[in-house]
């Protein structure tokens, strides 16, 4: 009672003050009377209590509900149902019956139920009516719905809906609800009167509610325990519709005749219960379900057998009408037959209560049958009026079966009792999903695409259970087997790209259970397999073979590439086709040991061996299988080989070591998926990496095998890190462990030799040199990727390997690395050595990535680098080349190994000083970013709270500095970076400023270059961290630093430092808040900006003067700007700018303004005559006969509607024989409307009315003036006056008086007026005095004469101004004026073409196109030819 009275009565009553909406009005309003009237009656019972309960506003909504039922029917008038309070009180008794006691609710629900079901009946009377007067019939201008936006019948129809499901809802959440066989009958009966009244009602919006509010009933009921009344009710009625509508279709079946009207209506009801049922029909009690599915068996049958009826019928009748209706008969039963298969999915796919298995079987063997007959009418039928409606039906179908069969197929197949109809039904469902409702000539290509899905989703929902080899399923697999065959037929080309990733599906899932006892399995994957693969030979289309390949690539993903090879073997001996088993011998034209029709699938086995797989490899299969047909063909590649006596070419020897080289490509896909048998079978192959690696005929074999190291490494070490109780992976640990012992020393030799025959290469003198430097070039690069990743591949296995073997290993390493530094290298291109060093520096930087060293290993290394990152010139010891790989393993020291760096002070002093001091002169350009690189990854070590770390910064900042400055832009972004980083750990210890003034400690620098980088290096902070308001931040230093930093501008020859600091400004401009920036206006621009005169940065200043204008203004800024006509074209841009948007804005609103005036006002209602169509209700709009009111009823616009008058005035004046009638005509009428008339346009008097001419009023009204966009250049398709004068306008001055122009006054620029009139005169001049000559007096000839002199000149001045304007060519200086060529003329400085001057004015934005212009005589302009 409490939540009633607190929540639902004050929202009732609230709604009233808180919407427009009307029927919250109305709501409130009734429930205010509702209250007044509980609250009267307690005062006529002398009541004290004031709170008003649920039940007191039930009773009485329900008193007044009854009254408005009982007067509605005295009335006898339908129409009074929708002005009475009826649907407030609906609303009110579904919002308080929750709150009401289960006893009174019981006392007044028979009351209820009587007022609800005569509400329906009466409101559904009333909408029928409503319909007629709509179609036409008795049409009295009367509308039931309301005009008051209260609802109409529709809205009322949902209120009783809902109402009833509530009180339902009541019924069934009430524990002891169902126990009174009243109660249960008084349910059914609501039920019945309103929900299943209306549960096909044509309005779509109360028959969606209807059956939302049975699905929520059943719901419920199913929810609570022991209920079942509601369920039991609602699939009584739907199984009685059932019945009716086949009672029906078998009664159409047997008399074969047209349906009526009540069939199809039928069929359409039937559509709207099939779509509640697939959501419902779950919720049901398991027995109506089964009934309910064989029922919808039985009607699909049916509705088949009429579909393939009227099929027959089209075919053999020859009449175009009975064609076209059967199609839209045959169509409306092919959307039930899919509604019905819905409906049987809904309910085989449903988990918690399923039907039993031989419904199922049932349901797909009708399926299958109906399937068949459907696929062969529709492959039979050649209709010529065949809709895309129907083929779209057609292939809804085709996807529908086949979701329905794949459905009960799993369901057969993964219960655990008897799968033998499962068996036996699913080949020929997959047949028919696939063959029929795949094929392109009938269905659509999204069928397909569907259908194709459905299949792949029953092979591995089917075949994943007949794992045995016993009969049954070797049966079934080969029925499908021959159904998966059939998609290669030619029919089906066209969508192979979809169907074929079934037919490889369906190879991987056969192969899933095979064992090596499965003789009949492996014989069908062969037999799939081969069939694919040879159809490549005979295909020569590029989308089919590509095709045919991806098919088989995902055969090879899903088999692996062992099991297709045992199937599809490359070797020339076993691949021959049509061999019967028989050894092919080579002969002249097969050479290779590689079949010529295996080729192909090479690339393929490599691409798709890499893809992620669930099958892992065998070594040995590549050891043994895939190494021997390598073997081969490298034999064939010895200079001894011959076949058939006849010594090999040498195109045949090349193509023989591609093939080799392509056998040991397929070595990383076993490498990249964790082989199973690395114990056993790796420690073998580890000795043939170890020559192959070597091999200097292959050296493309160094990345293959390196790579595949570092793969089986990684994989082997990550998987034992995190498996240590994995014994397996233990031992595979320790067999890499083992096997590292004999290749570390293999591939550390490796590098030494490719890094030897880097400078061997590049070594060379004269002529050779120059012949020889490309090919040395793609030598070196190659040699360095393979350098690459062969110290990849021992970073990878130095972590497996043993830590005492790798100690003795970095021994030797450092001792050689030491020998070579303090070796006699006084030659100056000592190749040889610093070859020699860079292969072992590539050595020391794998070993230091690898993370395996100990700290005494570490320091060593550290000595022994340190000589090495010297680098002289001319007068140094050692490469570049050198100093970069020092660098590279100094910068893997510094990253891997940092608190080793940064935890010894003296290390760390040592380090600092050497990165300040040492390396200032001596780093090369290409260790630059190496270097910076170092010093971050010392940065990020350092603690805040460390004073020694912290130390450290200042030393280096400077250096740091510089590199901002560096031409490489890596080097200067990792500048920026570290700066940035050492910003953040002064934050972090809350010390930001004192950062700051170490950085503006570089500002002292004495060098332009230092200063620059510094005011950089300010600009950078500033933009981070600028606008950081803490009191820790650098804001409060910003007017203090932009003073500082504006003292550079006095250095007007550096045009770096004034670069910087113009950035610098822009920067802290648009940081600073206006009132920390005002005080400083005069440093920023008078003795800033402005005091020395920049024009290579002009822009950049203009860009900065327009942010402070939107902060201060122009006024304000005027004073300091010494260049006031900068400022003031900035002020008139602006100005111009503003101008333009105002102008846009009124003109926009006097538009605005002018419909309105010309759509009507208060005097064209006090002025005019016409009538109104309206009875005064609307404006006018101008025009006669159409008004707002008719423009809404008739649905045009007036613009629509003005334009159709146009034309009929314009037709009429086309009547008319006169042509001064025509003229007038054509000026009055011409236009598309009063908005847009080209003359003016006056009406008619009317009733002998004068029309006065000087009432400004009445002109402004009657008057419409041409376009003034129109410009009378468009003329009126109607217009066809030819006097020339129609184009005039007539003109008025503000007191409506016409204004005639005098023909003196007319300007003398008028050229054509002038010529027209000088015609005029001759013509008759010709007239008058016949054919003779005319004499013109001397006074005459003189004037003309000089009038042409004039001209002449005027003529000549013009094409001399243009002359001036034309820009000047390049070189036209030095043009001949007498020849085509250049000459060299006196006093000329530079000789022709020899120097273009290059001025920075000419390449601003506004010169830019004239120095572009200028270019066009050297270079060839770059403009675009319109199309």
């Amino acid at each position: 009672m409490d939540e009633f009275s607190l929540a639902v009565l004050p929202k009732l009553l609230g709604s009233r003050k808180k919407s427009r909406d009307p029927r919250d009005v109305r709501l409130a309003a009734v429930t205010s009377a509702l209250v007044e009237t509980v609250k009267e009656r307690r005062d006529e019972n002398s009541s004290k209590n004031n709170k008003v309960d649920a039940i007191e506003v039930y009773a009485a909504a329900l008193t007044a509900l009854e009254g408005t039922l009982r007067q509605q029917a005295e009335s006898m008038d339908s129409a009074s149902s929708l002005t009475s309070p009826q649907f407030p009180l609906l609303q009110i008794i579904e919002q308080t019956l929750p709150f009401v006691t289960s006893s009174f609710f019981k006392s007044q629900f028979k009351l209820l139920t009587r007022l609800l079901c005569g509400l329906t009946l009466t409101t559904k009377g009333a909408g029928m009516i409503s319909a007629e007067d709509k179609d036409g019939q008795n049409n009295n201008n009367k509308s039931y719905e309301t005009k008051d936006e209260l609802g109409g019948i529709n809205a009322k129809l949902r209120q009783i809906l809902k109402t009833a499901k509530t009180a339902l809802v009541f019924v069934v959440e009430e524990e002891d609800g169902m126990s009174d066989t009243d109660l249960e009958k008084t349910c059914m009966k609501l039920i019945d009167g309103t929900l299943f009244d209306l549960f096909n009602d044509k309005r779509p919006k109360v028959r969606k509610l209807a059956h939302s509010c049975v699905l929520e009933l059943i719901v419920s009921e199913s929810e609570s325990m022991n209920k079942n009344m509601m369920r039991s009710h609602v699939g009584a009625y739907i199984l009685a519709i059932f019945q009716h509508f086949k009672e029906k279709l078998e009664k159409k079946k047997s008399k074969k005749k047209k349906s009526s009207s009540s069939l199809e209506e039928s069929m359409v009801n039937m559509m709207h219960l099939l779509q509640f049922c697939e959501s419902g029909v779950n919720k049901l009690l398991i027995a109506q379900k089964t009934s309910i599915c064989e029922h919808a068996i039985q009607l699909s049958a049916i509705l088949a057998n009429l579909t393939f009826a009227m099929q027959s019928e089209d075919a053999e009748s020859d009449e175009e009408m009975e064609e076209n209706d059967n199609v839209k008969k045959e169509e409306t039963h092919i959307m039930l037959i899919n509604s019905l298969s819905s409906l049987l999915t809904s309910v085989i796919e449903n988990t918690e209560d399923q039907i039993s298995e031989e419904l199922v079987g049932r349901i797909l063997a009708s399926l299958i049958q109906m399937s068949t007959s459907f696929s062969v009418s529709s492959t039979s039928s050649n209709k010529k009026s065949a809709s895309t409606h129907l083929l779209g039906a057609k292939s809804d179908f085709q996807i529908r079966q086949a979701r329905l069969m794949v459905s009960c197929c799993t369901r057969l197949t993964s219960t655990s009792g008897n799968k033998t109809i499962g068996k036996k039904l699913a080949p020929v469902a997959l047949n028919m999903i696939l063959i029929h409702g795949c094929d392109p000539s009938i269905v659509t290509s999204e069928c397909v695409s569907s259908c194709a899905s459905e299949g792949q989703r029953m092979i591995r929902n089917v075949l994943s259970s007949w794992t045995t080899d016993d009969e049954d399923d070797m049966k079934a697999i080969k029925s499908c087997q021959n159904a998966i065959e059939k998609l290669l037929h030619h029919r089906f080309r066209s969508c192979w790209d979809i169907l074929l990733p079934v037919y490889s599906l369906f190879v991987t899932e056969i192969n899933q259970n095979i064992s090596d006892s499965s003789a009949t399995r492996k014989k069908m994957i062969s037999s799939l397999l081969t069939t694919v693969v040879d159809l490549h030979e005979n295909l020569n289309d590029e989308t089919s073979i590509k095709t045919i390949e991806n098919t088989v690539g995902s055969c090879i993903q899903g088999l692996g590439m062992e099991t297709f090879w045992s199937y599809i073997p490359l070797d020339q001996q076993k691949a021959s086709p049509g061999g019967g088993g028989k050894e092919k011998q080579y002969n002249v034209t097969s050479n290779t040991c590689i079949g010529q029709h295996r080729i192909w699938l090479i690339p393929l086995l490599i691409s798709y061996s890499k893809a992620t797989s669930s099958v892992r490899p065998r070594i040995s299969f590549f050891q043994d299988t895939v190494l021997g047909l390598a073997r081969k063909c490298d034999a064939l590649t010895d200079d001894r080989s011959s076949t058939n006596n006849r010594k090999l070419s040498e195109l045949e020897i090349s193509v023989a070591r591609s093939q080799c080289l392509d056998m040991w490509s397929l070595l990383a896909g076993f490498f990249e998926h964790h082989p199973i048998d690395i114990v056993e079978s790796f420690p073998k192959l580890a000795k043939t990496f170890s020559k192959a690696i070597t091999d200097k005929r292959y050296p493309e074999l160094v990345t293959i095998i390196s790579t595949s190291l570092n793969n089986i490494a990684t994989v082997v070490y990550d998987n034992a890190k995190h498996s240590p109780d994995d014994k397996r992976a233990q031992e595979e640990l320790a067999t890499l462990e083992k096997i590292s012992q004999k290749l570390l020393p293999v591939l550390f030799k490796l590098v030494d030799t490719l890094s030897t025959s880097n400078s061997s290469s590049n070594s060379g003198s004269g002529m050779d040199v120059d012949r020889k430097t490309t090919a040395s070039t793609s030598v070196i690069q190659e040699n360095a990727q393979r350098i690459h990743h062969v110290t990849m591949a021992i970073q990878s296995f130095s972590r497996v390997a043993s830590s005492d073997f790798l100690q003795s290993l970095f021994q030797t390493l450092l001792t050689r690395l030491l020998q070579a530094s303090t070796s006699d290298n006084s030659g100056k291109n000592n190749d040889d050595l610093n070859s020699r060093i860079s292969s072992l520096l590539n050595l020391s930087h794998a070993l230091t990535c690898s993370r395996t060293l100990d700290l005494k290993s570490i320091s060593l290394l550290y000595r022994a680098m340190k000589p090495f990152l010297m680098v002289l010139g001319d007068t140094g010891t050692y490469s570049s080349g050198v100093q970069k790989r020092a660098y590279k393993v100094l910068c893997a020291l510094c990253e891997h190994y940092t608190q080793f760096i940064v935890g010894d002070e003296s290390r760390l002093n040592d380090i600092v000083e050497w990165m300040i001091q040492n390396s200032q002169h001596t780093c090369h350009i290409a260790a630059r970013g190496l270097r910076i690189q170092c010093m971050s990854y010392v940065i990020s070590g350092f603690d805040s709270e460390n004073q020694k770390h912290m130390s450290v910064i200042p030393d280096i900042v400077s250096e740091i500095l510089l590199c901002l400055k560096d031409s490489n832009a890596k080097t200067r972004e990792s500048a920026y970076q570290l700066i940035l980083g050492m910003c953040q750990l002064y934050q972090d210890n809350n010390n930001l400023q004192e950062y700051i003034m170490i950085i503006i400690g570089g500002l002292g620098g004495q060098t332009s270059q230092m200063r620059s980088a510094t005011v950089m290096a300010l600009s950078r902070i500033v933009y981070e961290y600028g606008r950081d308001v803490s009191d820790n931040g650098i804001r409060p230093l910003l007017p203090s630093l932009l003073e500082t930093v504006c003292v550079l501008f006095n250095e007007k020859n550096s045009r770096e430092v004034i670069k910087s600091v113009i950035g610098f400004v822009r920067i802290i401009v648009a940081a600073m808040d206006a009132e920390d920036l005002e005080p400083h206006l005069s440093t920023l621009l008078k003795d800033g900006l402005f005091k020395h005169e920049q024009p290579r940065f002009r822009a950049k200043v203009k860009i900065i003067l327009k942010r402070l204008v939107k902060k201060f203004g122009y006024d304000k800024l005027e004073p300091f700007v010494p260049e006031t006509r900068l400022v003031n074209h900035m002020r008139k841009m602006d100005q111009r700018l503003k101008r333009r948007k105002e102008a846009m804005k009124d003109q926009q609103k006097n538009n605005e303004q002018a419909q309105q005036q010309q759509q009507g006002g208060f005097e064209d209602m006090m002025e005019s005559d016409e009538d109104d169509s309206d009875d005064g209700r609307t404006l006018m709009t101008g025009f006669t006969g159409f008004t707002r009111m008719t423009s809404a009823r008739s649905g045009k616009t007036m613009r629509t509607a003005a334009m159709e008058r146009s034309t009929m005035k314009s037709m009429a004046s086309k009547s008319v024989k006169s042509t001064s009638s025509k003229t007038l005509m054509g000026s009055m009428l011409d236009g598309e409307g009063s908005a847009t008339t080209r003359g003016p346009r006056i009406q008619n008097e009317k009733d002998g009315e004068v029309f006065d001419l000087l009432d400004s009023n009445t002109m402004a009204k009657h008057v419409h003036f041409q376009d003034q966009h129109n410009n009378g250049n468009d003329t009126d398709d109607f217009d066809d006056s030819d006097d020339g004068y129609g184009d005039e306008v007539m003109e008025f001055d503000d007191n409506g008086r016409l204004i005639v122009q005098d023909d003196s006054h007319r300007t003398h620029n008028d050229d054509s007026d002038d010529d027209d009139d000088e015609d005029d005169r001759m013509e008759n001049a010709q007239i008058k005095y016949g054919k003779k000559r005319l004499k013109i007096s001397k006074f005459e000839s003189a004037k003309a004469t000089k009038a042409k002199s004039q001209a002449d000149r005027s003529r000549q001045k013009q094409n001399n101004r243009s002359k001036a304007n034309k820009t000047k060519e390049l070189g036209a200086a030095y043009k001949s004026k007498k020849a085509g060529g250049d000459v060299k003329k006196k006093g000329q400085k530079f000789e022709p073409y020899a120097y273009v001057p290059l001025d920075g004015k000419s390449y601003s934005k506004k010169n830019r196109g004239k120095a572009v212009s200028q270019m066009e005589s050297v270079v060839r302009s770059g403009k675009r030819k319109r199309r």
